[in-house]
């Protein structure tokens, strides 16, 4: 994908406001409570090693972090990568991909 396509994709994720919206606890619960389909449907898979695409600033990390041998969080801006390595310093066995 060239540099303005990128761009264009990526660009209504930019702004920090919307990831401030989605990582609250009750933006968070319509994936993670125990009557989510998601929820449900996600304690079947082998979560041993994931790659999480699309990850924005990496606020599902926490819900399956301690499951899991490695993660590869993948994005297509180039500042959720560096919030996310930022904000997972301490984990190593987390890779990013740009």
């Amino acid at each position: 994908m060239n540099n303005t396509m990128t761009n264009r994709v990526a660009e209504p994720w930019k702004e920090s406001a919307y990831y401030d919206r989605v990582e609250s606890e009750k933006a968070l619960s319509a994936f993670w409570a125990n009557n989510s389909i998601f929820y449900q449907l996600f304690l079947h898979l082998d979560t041993t090693h994931i790659v999480e695409l699309a990850c924005g600033h990496g606020r599902h990390v926490k819900k399956y972090f301690d499951n899991c041998v490695s993660i590869a969080l993948v994005d297509i801006n180039s500042e959720n990568i560096e919030f996310c390595k930022n904000r997972f310093s301490d984990n190593k066995n987390i890779e990013y991909i740009l």
